[in-house]
């Protein structure tokens, strides 16, 4: 149990009407009893964000942070450790003890907190990517429109009712599906894009931006590389090599534009408490998977598609579009539901962008 070092236990009180800090004082007693009485500590959050504050400045010592919550404390909990230098970033722990647990759903963690803790204990890490969007962080889901406002309404219900799971989100989704659904103009840039050539070319390729263009949003410079073959030496070519190796980066993305009821930015394969909007999406490839739903799309028919989604067959529906990309600029005629995790952003024009192997979290998986 000494690989732990010592443990940082960041609780969410409010969790589950107030049970939140009654498990997190018992999963401290049990880490204590297995690992000796100073071997953790429990730091219950007071007020919004202020998880993000407690892991940006724990002391060195603590090597491990488990969080005891839902995917609202596992986002504040992630940009706190993101705004730690990587060499002095905890690795990351989850007891799920929120409403959607999706991200704890995609680490393989058991939703009881003592088979959770178990699971923990057997110490099994794999690095997980973390996205950026406008410099704020998250581990599972970024979206926008539909499903944005859905998730949003969820929280807003949950709040109100004291009401948790799968039937309240479906309860949203209705609400929206049959009151609020409409698409919306988009246009994004896709850096490193793979998508379904017969899905997406029913969206607008406007062409692709230049190296300079791309240059000029990524801060890097353009590279002209003139050697003459005939006299070059072997010097030469390997200077020029690196210099082309080392300006790969600003390979110029692929763009697209037209309109969609809903656009996500996934890490994980799930949001909503485990509507797998993206079935194939993984944690540690250092990509990100995309959904897009176009019209037409009737409320019916998306609702048919929604409680397909539960188990990841939406994908064959021609209004689905899935891709991946290593990075995505994307921008909307106006402002429009937006989430991170299911914490409410605002904006119309979100740079997104990939910290590949940016955790080394804890799973509930066999390496």
């Amino acid at each position: 149990m000494h690989q732990f070092a010592r443990i940082a236990v960041i609780a969410n009180p409010a969790a589950r009407s107030g049970a939140g800090i009654d498990v997190a004082q018992r999963i401290v007693c049990e880490l204590r009893s297995a690992m000796g009485a100073d071997a953790c500590d429990l730091f219950p959050t007071e007020y919004a964000q202020h998880a993000i504050d407690i892991v940006r400045t724990l002391h060195p010592t603590y090597r491990t942070v488990i969080a005891v919550g839902g995917d609202g404390t596992v986002h504040e909990v992630v940009n706190g450790l993101m705004a730690r230098n990587e060499t002095d970033r905890p690795r990351f722990g989850l007891i799920p003890f929120g409403s959607g647990n999706d991200y704890a759903a995609t680490l393989g963690m058991s939703a009881k907190p003592d088979r959770a803790l178990k699971q923990l204990l057997e110490f099994n890490i794999t690095p997980a990517d973390v996205g950026c969007v406008n410099g704020e962080y998250f581990a599972e889901t970024l979206s926008f429109g539909l499903d944005a406002a859905i998730a949003l309404d969820t929280v807003e219900r949950r709040q109100r009712t004291g009401r948790t799971g799968t039937l309240l989100y479906l309860e949203s989704a209705i609400a929206q599906l049959f009151g609020a659904l409409r698409p919306f103009q988009f246009g994004a840039d896709m850096t490193g894009f793979t998508g379904t050539a017969d899905r997406w070319e029913s969206l607008e390729l406007s062409g692709t931006e230049s190296a300079n263009d791309v240059s000029a949003r990524n801060n890097h410079p353009v590279v002209e590389v003139d050697v003459e073959l005939e006299h070059a030496n072997a010097t030469d070519l390997m200077d020029a090599a690196e210099v082309v190796h080392d300006s790969a980066s600003v390979a110029a993305p692929q763009r697209f534009s037209g309109e969609t009821h809903l656009f996500a930015v996934q890490i994980g394969p799930t949001y909503g408490g485990g509507f797998k909007v993206c079935p194939s999406a993984r944690i540690d490839d250092g990509l990100f998977d995309v959904c897009l739903a176009t019209p037409p799309l009737s409320s019916l028919s998306a609702t048919g598609i929604l409680l397909l989604a539960k188990g990841g067959h939406h994908t064959r529906f021609r209004q689905i579009h899935l891709a991946q990309a290593s990075g995505v600029h994307v921008r909307f005629e106006s402002e429009l539901p937006a989430q991170a995790d299911g914490e409410r952003i605002r904006g119309r024009e979100f740079d997104i962008r990939m910290h590949k192997h940016a955790l080394s979290v804890l799973t509930g998986r066999q390496a």
